[in-house]
Protein backbone atom coordinates (compact mmCIF):
# COMPACT_ATOMS: atom_id res chain seq x y z
CA UNK A 1 0.00 0.00 0.00
CA UNK A 2 1.03 3.60 -0.56
CA UNK A 3 -0.31 7.10 0.08
CA UNK A 4 -1.30 9.19 -2.92
CA UNK A 5 0.43 12.48 -3.67
CA UNK A 6 -1.31 15.83 -3.65
CA UNK A 7 -2.64 15.18 -7.11
CA UNK A 8 -4.05 11.82 -6.15
CA UNK A 9 -1.42 9.83 -8.03
CA UNK A 10 0.12 6.64 -6.68
CA UNK A 11 2.52 3.86 -7.69
CA UNK A 12 3.00 0.51 -6.01
CA UNK A 13 6.05 -1.56 -6.93
CA UNK A 14 7.58 -4.88 -5.96
CA UNK A 15 4.39 -6.87 -6.37
CA UNK A 16 4.44 -10.59 -7.18
CA UNK A 17 2.77 -11.99 -10.29
CA UNK A 18 -0.59 -12.91 -8.70
CA UNK A 19 -4.29 -12.08 -8.95
CA UNK A 20 -5.09 -8.85 -7.06
CA UNK A 21 -7.88 -6.41 -6.05
CA UNK A 22 -7.25 -2.72 -5.38
CA UNK A 23 -8.84 -0.49 -2.70
CA UNK A 24 -8.56 3.20 -1.83
CA UNK A 25 -9.34 4.54 1.67
CA UNK A 26 -9.34 7.91 3.35
CA UNK A 27 -10.77 9.18 6.63
CA UNK A 28 -14.20 10.69 6.08
CA UNK A 29 -14.67 8.87 2.81
CA UNK A 30 -16.24 5.57 1.88
CA UNK A 31 -13.88 2.82 0.79
CA UNK A 32 -13.54 2.57 -3.01
CA UNK A 33 -12.63 -0.60 -4.94
CA UNK A 34 -11.36 -0.73 -8.47
CA UNK A 35 -13.04 -0.31 -10.74
CA UNK A 36 -15.59 2.11 -9.30
CA UNK A 37 -17.43 -0.10 -6.81
CA UNK A 38 -18.01 0.08 -3.07
CA UNK A 39 -17.32 -3.46 -1.88
CA UNK A 40 -14.72 -6.15 -2.32
CA UNK A 41 -17.37 -8.59 -3.43
CA UNK A 42 -18.04 -6.43 -6.48
CA UNK A 43 -14.41 -5.39 -7.10
CA UNK A 44 -12.51 -6.34 -10.28
CA UNK A 45 -9.82 -9.01 -10.03
CA UNK A 46 -6.61 -8.14 -11.94
CA UNK A 47 -3.86 -10.61 -12.99
CA UNK A 48 -0.25 -9.40 -12.63
CA UNK A 49 2.38 -10.90 -14.90
CA UNK A 50 6.13 -10.81 -14.37
CA UNK A 51 7.66 -7.50 -15.43
CA UNK A 52 4.27 -6.02 -16.36
CA UNK A 53 3.04 -2.59 -15.15
CA UNK A 54 -0.72 -2.38 -14.62
CA UNK A 55 -1.77 1.19 -15.34
CA UNK A 56 -5.01 3.07 -14.83
CA UNK A 57 -6.75 3.80 -18.14
CA UNK A 58 -9.81 5.78 -19.19
CA UNK A 59 -10.33 4.23 -22.56
CA UNK A 60 -13.33 2.22 -23.60
CA UNK A 61 -12.81 -0.01 -20.58
CA UNK A 62 -11.83 1.63 -17.33
CA UNK A 63 -8.97 0.01 -15.53
CA UNK A 64 -8.02 0.68 -11.90
CA UNK A 65 -10.81 3.28 -11.61
CA UNK A 66 -10.90 4.43 -7.94
CA UNK A 67 -13.42 7.08 -6.88
CA UNK A 68 -13.76 8.05 -3.18
CA UNK A 69 -17.16 9.29 -2.02
CA UNK A 70 -17.49 11.47 1.12
CA UNK A 71 -19.19 9.60 3.96
CA UNK A 72 -22.77 10.18 5.04
CA UNK A 73 -23.31 10.61 8.79
CA UNK A 74 -26.31 9.97 11.03
CA UNK A 75 -26.46 11.58 14.49
CA UNK A 76 -29.03 11.69 17.27
CA UNK A 77 -29.74 10.98 20.93
CA UNK A 78 -31.18 7.89 22.61
CA UNK A 79 -33.57 8.69 25.46
CA UNK A 80 -35.34 6.29 27.82
CA UNK A 81 -39.03 6.72 28.67
CA UNK A 82 -40.67 5.59 31.93
CA UNK A 83 -44.21 6.14 33.18
CA UNK A 84 -43.29 5.46 36.79
CA UNK A 85 -43.01 7.23 39.11
CA UNK A 86 -44.18 10.04 36.79
CA UNK A 87 -45.80 9.55 33.36
CA UNK A 88 -43.47 10.26 30.43
CA UNK A 89 -40.29 10.63 32.49
CA UNK A 90 -37.23 10.79 30.15
CA UNK A 91 -33.55 10.07 30.75
CA UNK A 92 -30.44 9.80 28.56
CA UNK A 93 -29.45 6.22 27.74
CA UNK A 94 -25.68 5.69 27.61
CA UNK A 95 -24.14 2.53 26.23
CA UNK A 96 -26.95 1.88 23.77
CA UNK A 97 -26.05 0.21 20.46
CA UNK A 98 -27.33 2.23 17.48
CA UNK A 99 -27.43 0.43 14.13
CA UNK A 100 -28.12 1.95 10.71
CA UNK A 101 -29.55 -0.37 8.03
CA UNK A 102 -30.58 0.05 4.42
CA UNK A 103 -34.28 0.82 4.21
CA UNK A 104 -34.65 -1.26 1.06
CA UNK A 105 -32.52 -4.34 1.79
CA UNK A 106 -32.08 -4.34 5.56
CA UNK A 107 -28.30 -4.57 5.11
CA UNK A 108 -26.33 -3.34 8.11
CA UNK A 109 -24.46 -0.17 7.09
CA UNK A 110 -22.91 0.96 10.34
CA UNK A 111 -23.29 1.22 14.09
CA UNK A 112 -22.11 3.09 17.16
CA UNK A 113 -22.50 3.12 20.94
CA UNK A 114 -24.08 6.11 22.67
CA UNK A 115 -22.07 8.22 25.07
CA UNK A 116 -23.15 8.93 28.64
CA UNK A 117 -25.46 11.72 27.47
CA UNK A 118 -27.17 9.36 25.01
CA UNK A 119 -25.71 10.98 21.89
CA UNK A 120 -24.38 8.97 18.96
CA UNK A 121 -22.66 9.39 15.57
CA UNK A 122 -22.69 6.72 12.87
CA UNK A 123 -20.41 7.58 9.92
CA UNK A 124 -19.10 5.92 6.78
CA UNK A 125 -22.61 5.61 5.42
CA UNK A 126 -23.49 5.54 1.72
CA UNK A 127 -26.14 7.75 0.25
CA UNK A 128 -29.65 6.38 0.39
CA UNK A 129 -32.67 5.76 2.59
CA UNK A 130 -31.94 4.20 5.96
CA UNK A 131 -33.60 3.09 9.16
CA UNK A 132 -32.09 3.40 12.62
CA UNK A 133 -32.42 0.88 15.46
CA UNK A 134 -31.43 1.39 19.09
CA UNK A 135 -31.02 -1.29 21.75
CA UNK A 136 -29.87 -1.18 25.37
CA UNK A 137 -29.93 -3.49 28.36
CA UNK A 138 -33.07 -2.91 30.44
CA UNK A 139 -34.94 -1.17 27.63
CA UNK A 140 -37.18 -2.33 24.81
CA UNK A 141 -35.43 -2.26 21.41
CA UNK A 142 -36.93 0.36 19.12
CA UNK A 143 -36.70 1.82 15.62
CA UNK A 144 -36.35 5.59 15.31
CA UNK A 145 -38.11 7.73 16.22
CA UNK A 146 -40.32 5.32 18.25
CA UNK A 147 -42.42 8.20 19.55
CA UNK A 148 -45.16 7.22 19.95
CA UNK A 149 -44.01 3.67 20.54
CA UNK A 150 -43.83 1.65 17.35
CA UNK A 151 -43.49 4.63 15.00
CA UNK A 152 -40.78 3.91 12.36
CA UNK A 153 -39.42 6.43 9.85
CA UNK A 154 -36.90 6.32 6.98
CA UNK A 155 -34.12 8.91 6.86
CA UNK A 156 -32.18 10.20 3.83
CA UNK A 157 -28.37 9.99 3.95
CA UNK A 158 -26.35 12.12 1.50
CA UNK A 159 -22.65 11.96 0.70
CA UNK A 160 -20.68 14.47 2.69
CA UNK A 161 -23.71 15.45 4.81
CA UNK A 162 -24.79 14.81 8.39
CA UNK A 163 -28.38 13.76 9.01
CA UNK A 164 -29.55 14.46 12.57
CA UNK A 165 -32.57 12.27 13.30
CA UNK A 166 -33.21 13.76 16.76
CA UNK A 167 -34.21 11.69 19.79
CA UNK A 168 -34.79 7.96 19.53
CA UNK A 169 -37.11 6.79 22.31
CA UNK A 170 -36.58 3.51 24.15
CA UNK A 171 -39.28 2.42 26.56
CA UNK A 172 -38.82 0.69 29.87
CA UNK A 173 -40.49 -2.73 29.69
CA UNK A 174 -43.67 -3.43 31.63
CA UNK A 175 -44.04 -6.50 33.82
CA UNK A 176 -47.17 -8.39 34.79
CA UNK A 177 -47.24 -10.49 37.92
CA UNK A 178 -50.29 -12.56 38.66
CA UNK A 179 -51.81 -15.87 39.58
CA UNK A 180 -54.07 -18.49 38.08
CA UNK A 181 -56.62 -19.95 40.48
CA UNK A 182 -59.60 -22.25 40.26
CA UNK A 183 -62.76 -21.31 42.14
CA UNK A 184 -60.70 -18.92 44.27
CA UNK A 185 -58.13 -21.52 45.32
CA UNK A 186 -54.63 -22.41 44.12
CA UNK A 187 -54.79 -24.45 40.94
CA UNK A 188 -53.28 -27.93 40.94
CA UNK A 189 -50.53 -28.19 38.33
CA UNK A 190 -49.45 -25.63 35.76
CA UNK A 191 -51.50 -23.42 33.48
CA UNK A 192 -50.51 -21.60 30.30
CA UNK A 193 -50.73 -17.79 30.44
CA UNK A 194 -50.57 -15.75 27.25
CA UNK A 195 -50.37 -12.00 26.73
CA UNK A 196 -52.42 -10.89 23.71
CA UNK A 197 -52.60 -7.58 21.91
CA UNK A 198 -56.01 -6.23 22.90
CA UNK A 199 -56.79 -5.06 19.35
CA UNK A 200 -55.33 -7.80 17.14
CA UNK A 201 -55.21 -10.80 19.53
CA UNK A 202 -51.59 -11.36 18.49
CA UNK A 203 -49.71 -13.41 21.09
CA UNK A 204 -47.03 -11.15 22.59
CA UNK A 205 -45.71 -13.50 25.28
CA UNK A 206 -46.46 -16.88 26.80
CA UNK A 207 -45.38 -18.63 30.01
CA UNK A 208 -46.27 -21.60 32.18
CA UNK A 209 -47.27 -20.83 35.74
CA UNK A 210 -45.30 -22.12 38.67
CA UNK A 211 -46.82 -25.22 40.31
CA UNK A 212 -48.87 -23.10 42.73
CA UNK A 213 -50.26 -20.93 39.92
CA UNK A 214 -48.20 -17.74 40.13
CA UNK A 215 -46.56 -16.20 37.05
CA UNK A 216 -44.35 -13.29 36.00
CA UNK A 217 -44.14 -11.96 32.44
CA UNK A 218 -41.60 -9.23 31.71
CA UNK A 219 -40.31 -7.41 28.64
CA UNK A 220 -43.75 -6.18 27.60
CA UNK A 221 -44.34 -3.07 25.53
CA UNK A 222 -46.66 -0.34 26.81
CA UNK A 223 -50.17 -0.58 25.42
CA UNK A 224 -53.46 -2.39 25.80
CA UNK A 225 -53.28 -6.14 26.36
CA UNK A 226 -55.40 -8.98 27.66
CA UNK A 227 -54.24 -12.04 29.57
CA UNK A 228 -55.49 -15.50 28.76
CA UNK A 229 -55.13 -18.57 30.99
CA UNK A 230 -55.79 -22.12 29.89
CA UNK A 231 -55.40 -25.64 31.21
CA UNK A 232 -56.76 -29.01 30.18
CA UNK A 233 -60.03 -29.80 31.97
CA UNK A 234 -60.81 -26.12 32.56
CA UNK A 235 -62.50 -23.39 30.55
CA UNK A 236 -60.10 -20.82 29.09
CA UNK A 237 -60.34 -17.51 30.95
CA UNK A 238 -59.56 -14.12 29.39
CA UNK A 239 -59.04 -10.97 31.44
CA UNK A 240 -60.43 -7.54 30.82
CA UNK A 241 -58.21 -5.12 28.88
CA UNK A 242 -55.15 -4.00 30.84
CA UNK A 243 -53.27 -0.83 29.89
CA UNK A 244 -49.55 -1.35 30.47
CA UNK A 245 -47.33 1.67 31.15
CA UNK A 246 -43.59 1.92 30.53
CA UNK A 247 -41.65 0.55 33.49
CA UNK A 248 -44.77 -0.48 35.37
CA UNK A 249 -45.01 -3.68 37.39
CA UNK A 250 -48.65 -4.78 37.50
CA UNK A 251 -49.31 -6.66 40.74
CA UNK A 252 -51.96 -9.36 41.28
CA UNK A 253 -55.24 -7.52 41.80
CA UNK A 254 -58.58 -8.89 40.56
CA UNK A 255 -59.67 -5.41 39.47
CA UNK A 256 -56.69 -5.25 37.06
CA UNK A 257 -57.45 -8.67 35.66
CA UNK A 258 -54.21 -10.43 36.58
CA UNK A 259 -55.82 -12.94 38.90
CA UNK A 260 -57.34 -15.39 36.45
CA UNK A 261 -59.81 -17.86 37.91
CA UNK A 262 -60.37 -20.97 35.83
CA UNK A 263 -63.69 -22.75 35.97
CA UNK A 264 -63.80 -26.52 35.79
CA UNK A 265 -65.42 -27.62 32.56
CA UNK A 266 -68.52 -28.76 34.50
CA UNK A 267 -69.52 -26.04 36.94
CA UNK A 268 -72.21 -23.57 38.01
CA UNK A 269 -71.84 -19.78 38.08
CA UNK A 270 -73.97 -16.74 38.92
CA UNK A 271 -74.13 -13.37 40.65
CA UNK A 272 -75.47 -12.59 44.12
CA UNK A 273 -77.45 -9.34 44.54
CA UNK A 274 -78.44 -8.00 47.95
CA UNK A 275 -81.68 -6.07 48.42
CA UNK A 276 -82.58 -3.81 51.33
CA UNK A 277 -85.40 -1.28 50.99
CA UNK A 278 -85.22 0.29 54.42
CA UNK A 279 -86.39 3.90 53.74
CA UNK A 280 -83.44 5.22 55.75
CA UNK A 281 -80.75 2.94 54.33
CA UNK A 282 -82.11 1.22 51.25
CA UNK A 283 -79.87 -0.21 48.55
CA UNK A 284 -79.37 -3.03 46.07
CA UNK A 285 -75.86 -4.07 45.09
CA UNK A 286 -73.70 -7.11 44.38
CA UNK A 287 -73.03 -8.88 47.67
CA UNK A 288 -69.62 -10.25 48.67
CA UNK A 289 -68.88 -12.96 51.22
CA UNK A 290 -72.04 -15.00 50.61
CA UNK A 291 -71.77 -18.76 50.99
CA UNK A 292 -73.35 -20.37 47.91
CA UNK A 293 -74.06 -24.09 48.21
CA UNK A 294 -75.13 -26.47 45.45
CA UNK A 295 -77.18 -29.49 46.56
CA UNK A 296 -78.69 -32.46 44.81
CA UNK A 297 -82.28 -31.65 43.86
CA UNK A 298 -83.28 -35.23 44.68
CA UNK A 299 -81.44 -35.98 47.92
CA UNK A 300 -80.36 -32.59 49.25
CA UNK A 301 -76.75 -33.78 49.50
CA UNK A 302 -74.17 -30.99 49.29
CA UNK A 303 -72.21 -31.20 46.03
CA UNK A 304 -70.05 -28.09 46.35
CA UNK A 305 -69.90 -24.52 47.61
CA UNK A 306 -68.14 -21.21 47.09
CA UNK A 307 -67.94 -17.66 48.49
CA UNK A 308 -68.98 -14.69 46.34
CA UNK A 309 -66.27 -12.17 45.42
CA UNK A 310 -66.37 -8.37 45.64
CA UNK A 311 -68.56 -8.23 42.52
CA UNK A 312 -71.01 -10.78 43.90
CA UNK A 313 -69.87 -13.42 41.41
CA UNK A 314 -69.55 -17.07 42.37
CA UNK A 315 -68.52 -20.33 40.73
CA UNK A 316 -68.95 -23.84 42.09
CA UNK A 317 -67.32 -26.91 40.59
CA UNK A 318 -66.46 -29.43 39.44
CA UNK A 319 -69.98 -30.84 39.74
CA UNK A 320 -71.52 -34.14 38.70
CA UNK A 321 -73.98 -34.00 35.78
CA UNK A 322 -77.18 -34.08 37.87
CA UNK A 323 -80.13 -31.83 38.71
CA UNK A 324 -79.34 -29.38 41.49
CA UNK A 325 -80.72 -26.57 43.63
CA UNK A 326 -78.74 -23.59 44.90
CA UNK A 327 -78.77 -22.05 48.39
CA UNK A 328 -77.26 -18.70 49.42
CA UNK A 329 -76.53 -17.75 53.03
CA UNK A 330 -74.99 -14.74 54.79
CA UNK A 331 -75.30 -13.79 58.45
CA UNK A 332 -77.86 -11.01 58.90
CA UNK A 333 -79.64 -11.88 55.65
CA UNK A 334 -82.43 -14.27 54.77
CA UNK A 335 -81.25 -17.58 53.36
CA UNK A 336 -82.34 -17.79 49.72
CA UNK A 337 -82.91 -20.70 47.38
CA UNK A 338 -82.14 -19.62 43.82
CA UNK A 339 -83.30 -17.58 42.27
CA UNK A 340 -85.34 -15.84 45.02
CA UNK A 341 -87.30 -18.33 47.11
CA UNK A 342 -87.45 -18.89 50.89
CA UNK A 343 -87.41 -22.68 50.90
CA UNK A 344 -85.88 -25.62 49.09
CA UNK A 345 -89.24 -26.99 47.93
CA UNK A 346 -89.90 -23.73 46.03
CA UNK A 347 -86.39 -23.49 44.53
CA UNK A 348 -85.69 -23.75 40.80
CA UNK A 349 -84.07 -26.96 39.60
CA UNK A 350 -80.95 -26.48 37.43
CA UNK A 351 -79.53 -29.20 35.20
CA UNK A 352 -75.75 -29.61 35.21
CA UNK A 353 -74.41 -30.94 31.89
CA UNK A 354 -71.01 -32.53 31.50
CA UNK A 355 -68.43 -30.18 30.02
CA UNK A 356 -70.69 -27.12 30.31
CA UNK A 357 -70.89 -24.14 32.63
CA UNK A 358 -74.42 -23.57 33.95
CA UNK A 359 -75.17 -19.88 34.55
CA UNK A 360 -78.03 -19.38 37.04
CA UNK A 361 -78.00 -15.61 36.51
CA UNK A 362 -78.84 -13.33 39.42
CA UNK A 363 -79.69 -14.79 42.82
CA UNK A 364 -81.47 -12.40 45.20
CA UNK A 365 -80.60 -12.17 48.90
CA UNK A 366 -82.93 -10.10 51.08
CA UNK A 367 -82.52 -8.27 54.33
CA UNK A 368 -85.16 -9.63 56.73
CA UNK A 369 -88.34 -7.64 57.29
CA UNK A 370 -89.85 -7.00 60.74
CA UNK A 371 -93.15 -5.97 62.34
CA UNK A 372 -93.49 -4.15 65.65
CA UNK A 373 -96.38 -2.72 67.61
CA UNK A 374 -98.51 -3.17 70.74
CA UNK A 375 -101.32 -5.56 71.65
CA UNK A 376 -104.29 -3.87 73.33
CA UNK A 377 -107.62 -4.79 74.82
CA UNK A 378 -110.07 -1.90 74.90
CA UNK A 379 -107.01 0.35 74.56
CA UNK A 380 -105.26 -1.20 77.56
CA UNK A 381 -101.89 -2.95 76.94
CA UNK A 382 -102.02 -6.75 77.05
CA UNK A 383 -98.83 -8.59 77.92
CA UNK A 384 -97.78 -12.10 76.93
CA UNK A 385 -100.07 -12.28 73.91
CA UNK A 386 -98.82 -14.26 70.90
CA UNK A 387 -98.57 -12.26 67.68
CA UNK A 388 -98.43 -14.50 64.61
CA UNK A 389 -97.68 -13.41 61.04
CA UNK A 390 -99.07 -15.48 58.15
CA UNK A 391 -98.28 -15.50 54.45
CA UNK A 392 -101.37 -13.94 52.88
CA UNK A 393 -101.29 -16.28 49.88
CA UNK A 394 -100.44 -19.64 51.45
CA UNK A 395 -101.72 -19.17 55.05
CA UNK A 396 -98.28 -20.41 56.13
CA UNK A 397 -96.91 -19.07 59.41
CA UNK A 398 -93.84 -16.91 58.71
CA UNK A 399 -93.07 -15.54 62.16
CA UNK A 400 -94.32 -14.96 65.69
CA UNK A 401 -93.46 -13.22 68.96
CA UNK A 402 -94.88 -12.79 72.47
CA UNK A 403 -95.69 -9.30 73.70
CA UNK A 404 -93.90 -7.98 76.78
CA UNK A 405 -95.58 -6.70 79.95
CA UNK A 406 -96.56 -3.49 78.15
CA UNK A 407 -98.04 -5.38 75.23
CA UNK A 408 -95.18 -4.45 72.91
CA UNK A 409 -93.88 -6.99 70.40
CA UNK A 410 -91.44 -7.29 67.51
CA UNK A 411 -91.51 -10.11 64.95
CA UNK A 412 -88.21 -10.39 63.03
CA UNK A 413 -86.53 -12.44 60.32
CA UNK A 414 -89.43 -12.45 57.88
CA UNK A 415 -89.46 -12.84 54.13
CA UNK A 416 -90.69 -9.91 52.00
CA UNK A 417 -94.24 -10.26 50.74
CA UNK A 418 -97.87 -9.87 51.71
CA UNK A 419 -98.89 -10.96 55.20
CA UNK A 420 -101.73 -10.94 57.72
CA UNK A 421 -101.20 -10.42 61.45
CA UNK A 422 -103.10 -12.06 64.33
CA UNK A 423 -102.93 -11.69 68.12
CA UNK A 424 -104.07 -14.40 70.54
CA UNK A 425 -104.03 -15.04 74.28
CA UNK A 426 -105.73 -17.53 76.57
CA UNK A 427 -109.23 -16.33 77.53
CA UNK A 428 -109.08 -13.64 74.84
CA UNK A 429 -110.64 -13.85 71.41
CA UNK A 430 -107.98 -13.93 68.64
CA UNK A 431 -108.17 -10.93 66.37
CA UNK A 432 -106.54 -9.64 63.20
CA UNK A 433 -104.91 -6.26 62.52
CA UNK A 434 -106.56 -3.83 61.70
CA UNK A 435 -109.83 -5.10 63.14
CA UNK A 436 -112.13 -2.66 64.79
CA UNK A 437 -114.39 -5.45 65.91
CA UNK A 438 -113.81 -9.12 65.23
CA UNK A 439 -112.62 -10.22 61.81
CA UNK A 440 -111.76 -13.51 60.23
CA UNK A 441 -109.08 -14.49 57.72
CA UNK A 442 -111.08 -13.42 54.70
CA UNK A 443 -111.71 -9.91 55.98
CA UNK A 444 -108.35 -9.32 57.70
CA UNK A 445 -106.11 -6.53 56.38
CA UNK A 446 -103.18 -7.56 54.15
CA UNK A 447 -99.84 -5.82 54.79
CA UNK A 448 -96.84 -5.58 52.45
CA UNK A 449 -93.39 -6.35 53.88
CA UNK A 450 -90.24 -5.05 52.17
CA UNK A 451 -86.66 -6.35 52.58
CA UNK A 452 -84.80 -4.65 55.42
CA UNK A 453 -87.89 -2.65 56.41
CA UNK A 454 -89.82 -2.62 59.70
CA UNK A 455 -93.60 -2.29 59.50
CA UNK A 456 -94.51 -0.26 62.59
CA UNK A 457 -97.87 0.29 64.24
CA UNK A 458 -99.08 3.83 63.62
CA UNK A 459 -101.91 5.97 64.95
CA UNK A 460 -101.73 8.97 62.64
CA UNK A 461 -103.05 10.01 60.19
CA UNK A 462 -104.96 6.72 60.42
CA UNK A 463 -104.51 3.73 62.66
CA UNK A 464 -102.41 0.99 61.06
CA UNK A 465 -101.47 -2.43 62.42
CA UNK A 466 -103.97 -1.86 65.24
CA UNK A 467 -104.29 -5.06 67.31
CA UNK A 468 -107.06 -5.17 69.91
CA UNK A 469 -108.22 -8.44 71.49
CA UNK A 470 -111.29 -8.70 73.69
CA UNK A 471 -111.69 -10.95 76.72
CA UNK A 472 -113.79 -13.96 75.95
CA UNK A 473 -117.39 -14.31 77.04
CA UNK A 474 -118.32 -17.73 78.45
CA UNK A 475 -121.62 -19.56 78.62
CA UNK A 476 -121.93 -22.44 81.06
CA UNK A 477 -124.82 -24.67 82.15
CA UNK A 478 -126.26 -28.16 81.89
CA UNK A 479 -128.76 -30.11 79.81
CA UNK A 480 -131.29 -32.47 81.43
CA UNK A 481 -133.97 -34.73 80.18
CA UNK A 482 -137.68 -34.16 80.75
CA UNK A 483 -138.91 -35.94 83.87
CA UNK A 484 -139.34 -39.69 83.54
CA UNK A 485 -141.80 -40.33 86.27
CA UNK A 486 -140.63 -38.17 89.13
CA UNK A 487 -136.97 -37.58 88.08
CA UNK A 488 -134.93 -35.87 85.32
CA UNK A 489 -131.62 -37.28 84.08
CA UNK A 490 -128.52 -35.41 82.78
CA UNK A 491 -128.10 -35.71 79.01
CA UNK A 492 -124.49 -36.43 78.01
CA UNK A 493 -123.00 -36.07 74.52
CA UNK A 494 -125.52 -33.42 73.57
CA UNK A 495 -124.21 -30.71 71.23
CA UNK A 496 -124.59 -27.17 72.53
CA UNK A 497 -124.14 -24.53 69.82
CA UNK A 498 -123.96 -20.74 70.21
CA UNK A 499 -125.10 -18.64 67.23
CA UNK A 500 -124.72 -14.93 66.56
CA UNK A 501 -128.27 -13.63 66.87
CA UNK A 502 -128.19 -11.33 63.86
CA UNK A 503 -126.37 -13.47 61.32
CA UNK A 504 -126.86 -17.05 62.48
CA UNK A 505 -123.08 -17.52 62.36
CA UNK A 506 -121.79 -20.28 64.62
CA UNK A 507 -119.62 -18.69 67.34
CA UNK A 508 -118.90 -21.73 69.45
CA UNK A 509 -119.87 -25.32 70.06
CA UNK A 510 -119.23 -28.07 72.60
CA UNK A 511 -120.49 -31.45 73.84
CA UNK A 512 -122.02 -32.01 77.25
CA UNK A 513 -120.19 -34.33 79.61
CA UNK A 514 -121.67 -37.36 81.38
CA UNK A 515 -123.38 -35.07 83.87
CA UNK A 516 -124.93 -32.98 81.07
CA UNK A 517 -122.64 -30.03 81.81
CA UNK A 518 -121.21 -27.75 79.12
CA UNK A 519 -119.00 -24.68 78.79
CA UNK A 520 -118.64 -22.65 75.60
CA UNK A 521 -115.84 -20.06 75.68
CA UNK A 522 -114.04 -17.64 73.33
CA UNK A 523 -117.31 -15.91 72.54
CA UNK A 524 -117.43 -12.29 71.38
CA UNK A 525 -119.50 -9.57 72.99
CA UNK A 526 -122.60 -9.90 70.82
CA UNK A 527 -126.19 -11.06 71.06
CA UNK A 528 -126.41 -14.86 70.85
CA UNK A 529 -128.88 -17.73 70.67
CA UNK A 530 -128.19 -21.15 72.15
CA UNK A 531 -129.23 -24.57 70.90
CA UNK A 532 -128.99 -28.07 72.35
CA UNK A 533 -129.31 -31.13 70.11
CA UNK A 534 -128.73 -34.86 70.23
CA UNK A 535 -129.63 -37.68 67.89
CA UNK A 536 -132.89 -39.28 68.99
CA UNK A 537 -133.87 -36.24 71.01
CA UNK A 538 -135.99 -33.23 70.16
CA UNK A 539 -133.78 -30.16 69.47
CA UNK A 540 -134.33 -27.33 71.91
CA UNK A 541 -133.43 -23.61 71.88
CA UNK A 542 -132.95 -21.64 75.06
CA UNK A 543 -135.15 -20.92 76.82
CA UNK A 544 -137.44 -23.84 76.07
CA UNK A 545 -138.05 -22.84 72.45
CA UNK A 546 -138.41 -25.16 69.51
CA UNK A 547 -136.97 -22.93 66.72
CA UNK A 548 -134.25 -20.34 66.13
CA UNK A 549 -136.90 -17.79 65.25
CA UNK A 550 -138.53 -17.97 68.65
CA UNK A 551 -135.33 -18.52 70.63
CA UNK A 552 -134.33 -16.02 73.30
CA UNK A 553 -131.40 -13.62 72.65
CA UNK A 554 -128.68 -13.31 75.28
CA UNK A 555 -126.36 -10.29 75.24
CA UNK A 556 -122.74 -11.12 76.03
CA UNK A 557 -120.10 -8.72 77.33
CA UNK A 558 -116.27 -8.97 77.27
CA UNK A 559 -115.07 -11.11 80.16
CA UNK A 560 -118.58 -12.14 81.16
CA UNK A 561 -119.51 -15.67 82.20
CA UNK A 562 -123.16 -16.30 81.48
CA UNK A 563 -124.27 -19.09 83.80
CA UNK A 564 -127.45 -20.92 82.95
CA UNK A 565 -130.27 -20.01 85.36
CA UNK A 566 -133.07 -21.73 83.50
CA UNK A 567 -134.13 -25.33 83.34
CA UNK A 568 -133.19 -26.84 80.02
CA UNK A 569 -134.75 -30.19 79.30
CA UNK A 570 -134.57 -32.38 76.25
CA UNK A 571 -137.26 -34.87 75.40
CA UNK A 572 -136.68 -38.06 73.43
CA UNK A 573 -138.29 -38.15 70.02
CA UNK A 574 -141.81 -39.59 70.40
CA UNK A 575 -141.85 -38.86 74.14
CA UNK A 576 -145.35 -39.03 75.69
CA UNK A 577 -145.51 -37.69 79.25
CA UNK A 578 -148.66 -39.75 79.84
CA UNK A 579 -146.45 -42.79 79.79
CA UNK A 580 -144.91 -41.55 83.02
CA UNK A 581 -147.52 -39.26 84.64
CA UNK A 582 -151.27 -39.53 85.20
CA UNK A 583 -153.08 -37.68 82.45
CA UNK A 584 -156.75 -36.60 82.35
CA UNK A 585 -158.96 -38.78 80.22
CA UNK A 586 -158.79 -37.91 76.53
Amino acid sequence: SVVTDSEGYYEITGLPAVRIQVRATRAGYLDAWASGVGSRADATVYRLRPGETLEQTWDEQRVLYLDLTPEGVVTGTVVGVRDVPAPGSRTAVGGARVTVVSASTGTRLGSAVTSADGSFRVGMLPSGEVRVKAAARGWLTGWAPNSPIGEVQEFSVRAGQTTDIGPVALYAPATVRGAVTSLGKAIHGRARVRVLDADTSTVLASVLTRPHGSFRIGGLSPGDVVLQASRKGYRTQTSATITLHAGEVVEPRPSRGVVLDLLPSTSLVGTLMGFSQDPGNGWDDPLAGVRVTVVSARTGRVLGSAITNALGDFAVGPLPPVRVKVRAHLAGWLTTWAPDQPSRDLATVYRIRRGEVTDVGTVALYKPAAIEGQVLSSMDPIGYATVTVFDAATHRKVGSAVSDGDGRYRVEGMWPGQVKVRASLAHYIPNWADSFGQRDWDTATTFQLYPGWTLTQAWSPTASLYLDIAREAVITGSVWSVPFGTASMPVGDATVTVFEAGTGKVLGETMTDGMGRYTVGMLPAVGVKIRAAKDGWVTSWAIGKTSETTADVFTLYPGQTLSQTWDWSLAPVGFDPCDYLPCPPG
